[in-house]
């Protein structure tokens, strides 16, 4: 190979797809290869082959887009690669390595220059490259086995390249023998094999086991096979073979175990696999350790899979334990384990599942996390495993803000007002008083269009509109009915309308059968749904809203105030325009998504003497002449709100409940979450459980005896 090279590195930008980047600079030992990420951080990568990397995240997947990538060399300055005493015996290799040593610290040092430096670098290397030859197959199936678990989406090819990587490695090994008998070293090899064979039918033992000492390197391998396989099956149909179906089981164990100069490694790599036909069942185990004057590392991988045709499911523990040193000090020590589990269908999308944890102390970073990775985190009783899931918190995006939103919790006959936490902003009520001092602040970096959103929480106890009044159409919690010159008879209430109804909700129409052509003036005469009373204080402002449809009719939504002895309050107006509580015909007319609808409100400060309040929204007359008109709601929304807010919170579901009590947590579903936790116990103390903590998750029976451990011990 020719390499022509003027820097010591190269430089990618992340696309948030591509795990596999190239490098052509040459290097004398793996262990001299670094990656960072992000201006710095330490990436976690493997080797596929000399010059390709694979890099990724702490779940395997690729690192997100638009990170700055760097791959470069590092060559130890203070290792020397060979030592020489007097009437020592002087190798090309080592001679080779001491110089290539020099050379490539002086192109690091030089910052990778194009000019001389890097002229002498590339002749010389090439001159190296010549008189030292291509790596020997024992040193190439070294590097192969050294490569790690590769991508999911070429998952069936690294399962083949594994099956013929065990032949390659017999045919490798036999060739480094027979190169190496010439040498002054010595080598051992056995191979003890059994066999039976009839018809189609197959089964085969079989152990090779070589020793090779000399040249500054003692290596020990064996490989163990267990096979058994029935091909060309005769079709039940009427004759002939089904090359197809072919159905095989084996088992396979590669163990290597070398000792050189400067290095020690041993590595095990066993296979258990199961064919018929298409379908295919394998569960994969690789253990590796390594140590050298500047490193350690301990790493075993396990990967379950099945496979039919295209669909695919599978399970993957990887747990590693990581010390590295430069200058002959530690620089960075590492644990890590993943725990992820992956199912995808031949015509869909992968959904994935995984639980993670990491220890790191390093001259860059110190810390731990826990993250998990699902759609959901739901607990359940373990005293009533059949009981339901309890979702714990929720999480998403509003208007493009990730959102975390913890819902009204009830304890005992008390409820507490929920959160939500929306990312760049703090909710006024979960800051202290006094907790803010100027000291605190960065000059210029609050604003008030900062303040312009309130973020109480939804106190509609119905405000999904999920149950009924009885057998009727209106809503629980919701009341019908009419003033002015609208006849009660005209008016009709529907729950649910086929059509108009929003996926994953539930909306409730006021329906016009009959009557009047009337104007667009409201107050002559209108429908209403009222909600139940709400308790407020006077004086403090609040929000209101709804997402309506009008067909054939105007609509609007206002407050009703009442005192403490249930009588009503002088209307106020909102402080936001008047404009923006009212809908007029053919603006939006509903449906059955969100976007059909005009989400109508205001803020108002409840006046003087208000302890209760009603949400009201009505509908107008006809319009036109036509037979009926309608005007669809879903999704009211009534909360506390600041006093400089001048727009509407986004909106929250009511009577979304967290019951936290010493039999566990009830709350809505979540769709993401990341936390740092200490301990976590699921279960029952002393009994059938389940523990988490930062290095181990533990299930007990309801004996108390520890029946699955899982992590690091």
């Amino acid at each position: 190979m020719t390499t022509t090279i003027s820097q010591p590195w190269a430089a990618y930008t992340t696309d948030g797809i591509t795990k596999r980047y190239t490098f052509g600079f040459p290097y004398l030992n793996r262990a001299h290869i670094m990656v960072t990420r992000n201006g710095g951080a330490p990436a976690l990568f493997r080797f596929v082959d000399d010059h390709t990397l694979e890099v990724h995240t702490l779940f395997g997947e690729p690192i997100p887009e638009g990170e700055p990538l760097k791959i470069f060399r590092q060559t130890p300055d203070l290792d020397a690669f060979a030592d020489y005493k007097d009437g020592a015996l002087l190798t090309a290799d080592e001679l080779n390595r001491a110089r290539l040593q020099v050379l490539y610290l002086i192109q690091e040092r030089s910052g990778g220059i194009a000019g001389s430096v890097a002229v002498v670098v590339s002749a010389l290397t090439n001159e190296i490259e010549t008189i030292s030859g291509a790596l020997s197959g024992l040193q190439y199936a070294q590097g192969q086995l050294l490569a790690g678990l590769q991508t999911l989406d070429v998952l069936g090819a690294r399962m083949e390249a594994i099956e013929d990587g065990q032949a390659a490695l017999q045919t490798l090994i036999d060739e480094t023998i027979a190169s190496f008998e010439g040498t002054t070293g010595l080598v051992v090899t056995r191979l003890d094999k059994v066999e039976a064979e009839q018809n189609n039918l197959r089964s085969a033992v079989s152990s090779q086991i070589a020793t090779l000492a000399g040249n500054d390197m003692a290596f020990a391998s064996r490989v163990d096979s267990v096979e058994a396989k029935v091909d060309a099956l005769e079709s039940a149909e009427g004759g002939g073979d089904r090359d197809d179906d072919i159905i095989a089981a084996s088992i396979i164990t590669t163990t290597i175990a070398e000792a050189k100069s400067h290095y020690s490694q041993a590595k095990t790599l066993t296979t258990l696999k199961s064919q018929f036909g298409d379908v295919e069942a394998m569960i994969q185990t690789e253990s590796t350790t390594r140590a050298s004057k500047d490193a350690a590392l301990a790493q075993q991988i396990t990967q379950l899979q099945a496979e039919i045709g295209d669909n695919l499911a599978q399970v993957i523990e990887d747990m590693s334990a990581e010390i590295t040193s430069v200058n002959g000090r530690v620089s960075r020590v590492e644990s890590n384990y993943a725990l992820k589990v992956m199912a995808q269908r031949a015509d869909g999308r992968p959904v994935m599942a995984g639980i993670a944890l990491n220890a790191t102390a390093s001259d860059d970073y110190t810390g731990s996390e826990i993250v998990m990775a699902a759609q959901r985190l739901v607990f359940v009783d373990s005293s009533n495993p059949n009981g339901d899931l309890k979702p714990m918190f929720m999480a998403g995006n509003v208007d493009g803000s990730p959102t975390f939103v913890i819902p009204s919790n009830v304890m005992g006959d008390r409820m507490y007002p929920g959160r939500l936490l929306v990312d760049g902003s703090v909710e006024a009520r979960s800051i202290a008083a006094n907790s803010i001092t100027a000291d605190k602040l960065v000059a210029g970096t609050i604003t008030t269009d900062k303040l312009a959103v309130g973020l109480g929480a939804n106190l509609l106890t119905a405000s999904e509109f999920t149950e009924r009044q009885g057998t009727s159409q209106i809503p629980a919690g919701w009341y019908l009915s009419t003033a002015g010159n609208i006849n009660a008879n005209w008016i009709a209430g529907q729950y649910d309308w086929p059509g108009y109804t929003i996926l994953g909700g539930h909306t409730f129409a006021i329906r016009q059968l009959n009557g009047t052509i009337g104007s667009t003036v409201i107050d002559l005469g209108y429908a209403f749904i009222y909600s139940d009373l709400i308790p407020v204080i006077a004086g403090t402002r609040y929000e209101f809203s709804a997402y309506v449809g009008a067909h054939r009719c105007a609509g609007d939504i206002s407050i009703w105030w009442y005192d403490s002895a249930g009588a009503g309050v002088a209307s106020v107006a909102p402080v936001t325009p008047l404009a923006d509580t009212q809908i007029a015909d053919g603006v939006a007319a509903g449906g059955t998504a969100l976007a059909g609808y005009r989400r109508i409100g205001g803020i108002m400060q409840a006046p003087a003497g208000a302890a209760g309040a009603r949400v009201i929204i009505r509908k107008g007359q006809h319009t036109s002449a036509n037979a009926d008109s309608w005007l669809f709601i879903t999704k009211p929304f009534f909360a506390e709100t600041t006093t400089t807010a001048t727009r509407l919170s986004p909106y929250t579901p009511g009577g979304l409940r967290t019951l936290i009590t010493p039999s566990g947590i009830s709350t809505p579903s979540l769709s993401a979450l990341s936390a740092n936790l200490g301990f976590l116990m699921s279960g029952t103390a002393g009994g059938l459980r389940t523990e988490m903590d930062g290095a181990q998750i533990r299930v007990y029976d309801a004996n108390n005896v520890m029946r699955v451990r899982m992590g690091i011990w």
